[in-house]
């Protein structure tokens, strides 16, 4: 790999995800991932994406079309039959948002059966009366 890649790209490699693969840059996604294969890899890492933000990264950014491939779900990089949406599916893809402001928060929608217990103090009497 160090000689495909050249010394500097090789540490600059290591350095940002510790590995220093060489591979074919096979195409890039909406959120500006890149895709790389290498047939001269072990064989389950034989694919693998550059995330566009290599430092905060998630696997929900890598769109579903390059998912099937990264997965060898699909063997053609050319996705020329988009994927069946269905009218629950949302039109564009979003990163998760577990762990921020924007993560999902259900609430609740039926009325409770039991109320809380809420006690109220009383005046203590005073000697004198």
């Amino acid at each position: 790999n160090m000689r495909q890649l050249g010394i500097g790209q090789w540490l600059k490699n290591f350095a940002r995800f510790d590995d220093a693969k060489a591979g074919t840059l096979v195409g890039k996604d909406q959120f500006g991932n890149e895709y790389y294969e290498s047939e001269s890899e072990m064989q389950p890492r034989t694919r693998w994406v550059v995330y566009k933000n290599y430092k905060d990264y998630d696997a929900s950014q890598v769109a579903p079309e390059w998912d099937m491939w990264l997965k060898k779900t699909t063997q053609e990089p050319h996705f020329e039959q988009h994927l069946h949406a269905h009218k629950f599916m949302p039109s564009q893809q979003t990163e998760n948002g577990t762990g921020t402001s924007r993560a999902f928060v259900t609430y609740d929608t039926t009325v409770p059966k039991y109320a809380s217990w809420n006690p109220q103090p009383r005046a203590i009497p005073s000697k004198g009366s």
